[in-house]
């Protein structure tokens, strides 16, 4: 019986410090998963946060895609505003390149029209001298017709007209000669006009080429703006396609780590009770170690009494 107690005391000292082994590790198990509670949480914060940050991002990206979007409709309308500019330039260029034929010819006109008034000069020259002629033959026959009396009245009264129709020849000859020349003067005023028309619509028509080469730049920029601008918008919808996925992502593992997070709760109530548990045991172990002592104890004193009675 001695050995039994003995035994039952060794027994009862290894469970205690089982128990007790069990209550530290359960202890320190406690520990790791509290910690990982704290980091499970700090997480889940940093989580939310990213969520939040993705959210404001996506907004923004859906805003900066919106604001795309009107400004490639803008560019789309000055494209079209720029197009219709350079039809009408080149419409232009056309019309100043007909202005410019139509002055040509206006200025071929009247170098024509000036040439025929040289001519129209000339034959007031011709009137000019045949007044002349006429007048000196006219002075003749006055001469002849006195030298020849009474006779001659006749004849005088003639050279007399023939004299009188030569001043006004001649005085015809010289009104043509002064309109011609007042003629040429204004065809000279006129030629030097059509000249600086002219040279003013072959300026114009150097500008306009200009402008209507700019508006093709302008044009082609506006091309190439409208290509670039959809290209940013075409990523700025797969950033914003991206990051509602990475959110739905991010709540995924959100729940994930909620659901994490309450199984590890429950492990911890688990570990509560088992820690419960093992000081229970380790008490009983104890109650149990004593109580083995005791019957040690006791059967000490019952086997010196069997001895001393033998005696």
């Amino acid at each position: 019986m001695i050995d039994n107690a003995e035994s039952l005391v060794k027994s009862s000292q290894n469970l205690a410090a089982a128990a007790e082994e069990s209550a530290r590790a359960n202890t320190q198990i406690g520990r790791s998963i509290s910690g990982i509670r704290e980091d499970m949480g700090e997480q889940k914060d940093k989580i939310q946060d990213t969520e939040s940050r993705l959210e404001t991002l996506t907004r923004t990206q859906e805003n900066m895609k919106e604001s795309l979007e009107a400004y490639t409709e803008l560019v789309s309308k000055m494209n079209d505003e720029s197009s219709r500019g350079a039809e009408e330039m080149d419409q232009t260029v056309k019309e100043s390149h007909a202005i410019r034929q139509s002055i040509g010819s206006i200025a071929d006109s009247l170098v024509s029209f000036s040439e025929k008034l040289g001519a129209v000069r000339d034959f007031a020259g011709v009137i000019e001298g045949l007044a002349e002629s006429t007048n000196v033959l006219a002075i003749n026959a006055s001469i002849q017709a006195a030298r020849a009396g009474t006779a001659g009245k006749a004849f005088a009264v003639v050279a007399g007209e023939i004299r009188s129709l030569s001043a006004n020849s001649q005085m015809t000859a010289e009104n043509i000669r002064t309109t011609i020349n007042d003629i040429s003067t204004s065809m000279n005023a006129l030629l030097t006009v059509s000249a600086d028309g002219s040279s003013l619509v072959d300026k114009n028509l150097v500008k306009t080429k200009a402008a209507q080469q700019s508006f093709m730049s302008i044009l082609q920029g506006l091309h190439s703006s409208s290509e670039t601008i959809q290209t940013i918008g075409k990523s700025a919808g797969e950033i914003a396609e991206n990051g509602r996925n990475v959110k739905s992502n991010i709540d995924a593992i959100s729940l994930g780590t909620t659901n994490t997070a309450d199984r590890i709760e429950e492990i911890s109530v688990a570990i509560s009770e088992l820690e419960g548990q093992g000081g229970h045991l380790s008490q009983t172990a104890n109650d149990l170690r004593e109580m083995a002592g005791n019957q040690k104890v006791t059967f000490s004193q019952l086997s010196v009494k069997d001895t001393g009675e033998s005696h």
